[in-house]
């Protein structure tokens, strides 16, 4: 990425693109609507799902205070690669004709990453640079099966799933086995699937969590633990997970027709499973205690609740 940046910055230094490094037309044109952003919103929030996944490794870390520092700097970094990268991708190329059927470049559905290696850097920058997105694609893939397994392990040893099944550790390489192939074969599933349609319904599934993280904490700290009455608990535990509901709602209205469908069709067999469980709402799944142990697969910690 350092070195597509410097090839970039080169170009447009020399007149090709916007011939510009400092411009605001990435983010302030005439085709910047605020609908046009909503619905590309939705769409880059499944780049930015995983974040949250470095939270499913907690028992592996050295130490679990060290997690919310990890989240942090995954977002801040992670963010401040896509936004350097797109900033001078779209200053370089400001008219998307230029990938349109009949251009210099054969048009490739569902990626330009190719064509903008050629572009700008010859075949050589698009070999690496395609060879890159499948490393990544594999990165991503890896980390997700991982972090998904372990959720189901967590599900599992709190009797929401079969324990014997889903909370089995392999005593010899101390991680949930079943799981992973249980989830590597489920995954399977995706391969006729376009792109598109994939990250609508992972997107789906964003939004719930998204929602219901900021539902979680005006439920837990304003009104399970009465952090409600100065300025400063109302504005943590009140304004700013309300904000960040009322923003994540603005992202459903823009779903995919598809990914909606697909996504209460999964919620209701959710809610048909809860209700078998829980024998129709009358008993609780699993209690939470902030001071409870948490049994790692090769040691036992107190995790402590950072309320910031």
């Amino acid at each position: 990425m350092v070195v597509f940046v410097v090839m970039v910055v080169a170009q447009l230094m020399r007149g090709e693109g916007a011939g510009t490094i400092a411009s605001a037309a990435p983010f302030i044109h005439d085709g910047a609507t605020m609908s046009a952003v909503l619905m590309g919103a939705t769409i880059v929030c499944f780049s930015f799902i995983g974040f949250d996944a470095v939270t499913m490794y907690a028992e592996e870390a050295k130490d679990p205070k060290i997690m919310p520092k990890a989240i942090l700097l995954t977002v801040l970094l992670g963010g401040a690669i896509f936004l350097v990268a797109a900033y001078v991708t779209q200053l370089r190329f400001p008219d998307w004709n230029e990938f349109a059927p009949g251009g210099d470049m054969q048009y490739v559905e569902d990626s330009t990453l190719p064509i903008i290696g050629n572009l700008v850097g010859g075949n050589v920058l698009m070999a690496v640079l395609t060879a890159a997105g499948f490393c990544a694609t594999l990165a991503s893939g890896l980390a997700s099966h991982a972090s998904v397994s372990r959720m189901l392990l967590v599900m599992g040893r709190n009797n929401v799933l079969p324990q014997k099944a889903f909370g089995y550790i392999n005593p010899r390489t101390h991680t949930p086995t079943f799981n992973i192939v249980l989830v590597g074969a489920i995954s399977l599933l995706a391969i006729p699937f376009t792109l598109e349609l994939i990250a609508a319904w992972i997107n789906y599934g964003a939004l719930i969590a998204f929602t219901f993280v900021n539902i979680s904490v005006i439920a837990w700290f304003a009104i399970r633990k009465g952090r409600r009455h100065t300025p400063r608990d109302i504005f943590s535990y009140i304004v700013m997970p309300g904000i960040g509901m009322l923003l994540t709602g603005l992202l459903w209205a823009n779903l995919h027709a598809d990914a909606l469908t697909g996504g209460l069709i999964w919620t209701a067999l959710g809610l048909i499973y809860l209700a078998v469980i829980t024998r129709g709402f009358r008993k609780k799944v699993v209690a939470f205690d902030e001071n409870q142990a948490v049994t790692g697969f090769n040691k036992v910690v107190k995790v402590p609740v950072d309320e910031s």
